[in-house]
């Protein structure tokens, strides 16, 4: 990276990207703004910034599903992609390199991977909004904390993608929607084994969490990339086994999801199981190396 690009990022701390303040707008109160746009003026002068930023467009992921998607490994082992190439969405505080610990992890996680091998195959600056939600379902007999068709944690996680796009474009970056990256299904697998839901209960609301997705992004063809489920540490569970397969199913009935990883159901044998049901550092590294390339590679022009 020039000199010039590591001085847009770093000269004026966190929440920055580019060298342009960026802010939620979602909930700024007048002396919150006003506040901003003494920060970012100060940052122009400082950095000269009356020109365009030195990157014109990003691609935007975000990122759902619960615990193996926000990540229980070790950052100290994560993979960072090249400075400058990818970053975090931080809500009520702007854009932060793209390292672990990412969003509301305190360990390590997929992403910094995937970031590390989508920069390395498509050359395409990249930003990330975690909003993943450890323990939670898509269907709501599962848990109380869904993803589905009256659950808010999608309604949340999409407004975090509505607040860094706009930030992006007040920093005069182009935002690019790249896709939701997603991957969950445990508890909703629990769910089956349990005697809760049956694999048809999981599969409408799947699909109609999809098609939420889609109409609240505005883009019926908006992508959707999974990383399959895996499997228990202790043995493989009929709830599992029916996740995947259903998930498989979706993907090849729908030409706009994609599924990009299907090797965590090798972990417990290769020794990429932290416990019995979250994965390790090197299987984190593997998820997102594998899902980065392949999403680089499959994902829309």
């Amino acid at each position: 990276m020039d000199v010039a690009r590591r001085q847009l990022l770093t000269a004026a701390g966190g929440g920055t990207i580019f060298g342009a303040v960026a802010h939620s707008l979602t909930t700024e109160q007048d002396a919150d703004r006003e506040e901003s746009h003494r920060q970012q003026a100060a940052v122009d002068r400082a950095t000269g910034l009356d020109d365009p930023p030195a990157i014109q467009a990003a691609e935007v992921f975000l990122i759902g599903g619960q615990s193996n998607a926000t990540g229980h490994g070790s950052s100290e082992a994560s993979i960072p992609p090249p400075e400058g190439a990818a970053f975090e969405h931080v809500p009520h505080e702007g854009f932060e390199p793209l390292v672990d610990p990412v969003g509301t992890a305190n360990t390590g996680s997929a992403w910094p991977a995937f970031a590390d091998a989508y920069w390395a195959a498509s050359g395409r600056h990249a930003v990330y909004v975690p909003a993943s939600v450890g323990g939670t379902s898509v269907h709501p007999a599962a848990n109380d904390n869904w993803w589905g068709e009256s659950g808010g944690l999608l309604y949340r996680a999409l407004g975090r993608l509505r607040s860094a796009t706009v930030n992006l474009q007040r920093a005069g970056i182009t935002p690019r929607f790249g896709g939701l990256l997603w991957h969950q299904g445990e508890t909703d697998a629990h769910a089956i084994d349990e005697g809760r839901i049956e694999p048809a209960d999981y599969r409408l609301a799947f699909e109609t969490m999809i098609e939420r997705y889609r109409l609240e992004i505005g883009d019926r063809q908006a992508p959707m990339y999974l990383f399959l489920l895996g499997r228990r540490g202790d043995g493989e569970t009929r709830g599992f086994q029916e996740l995947r397969r259903i998930q498989r199913a979706v993907a090849a009935a729908d030409p706009n999801v994609e599924v990009v990883f299907e090797g965590a159901v090798a972990f417990p044998a290769a020794g990429k199981m932290k416990d019995m049901l979250h994965y390790n550092q090197a299987g984190l590294n593997e998820m997102g190396r594998v899902g980065g390339r392949a999403v680089a590679e499959t994902g829309r022009n």
